[in-house]
């Protein structure tokens, strides 16, 4: 299977979806938009879309964040549920699915930072 993975910040990587498909043999490809990369042109050759987090929203602008186009980035979604393909989206990346389904996000009206483990 053909996973390409979407990453907003260095900071949001994806962690165990990663290794699960590292161990499953799966070709993984990325988009790390933090580092200028690109979406893939015409939905690009994949089987599985995963669409990380970051600290954006759905309706931060090209000036909050110029490596972030939402609008750019919800369509190339839309494209790959219109072909079938399997999507996940982990925070920001399922308030982006949501969006390309037609779905609206809100704000929280609490503030969450994640999950951290202490030892």
């Amino acid at each position: 299977m053909k996973l390409h993975i979407i990453m907003h910040e260095s900071f949001e990587a994806p962690g165990a979806i990663e290794t699960w498909a590292k161990h499953k043999n799966h070709e993984i490809t990325y988009t790390r938009l933090y580092d200028g990369s690109t979406l893939p042109q015409n939905g690009g050759d994949i089987d599985f879309l995963i669409v990380m987090g970051g600290p954006q929203s759905p309706a931060t602008t090209k000036e909050e964040c110029p490596h972030f186009d939402a609008k750019k980035e919800i369509e190339f979604i839309k494209k790959a549920i219109d072909d079938g393909k399997i999507v996940l989206g982990v925070c920001l990346g399922a308030q982006l699915i949501g969006e390309a389904l037609g779905a609206k996000f809100d704000h929280s009206p609490n503030r969450e930072i994640g999950v951290f483990l202490y030892t």
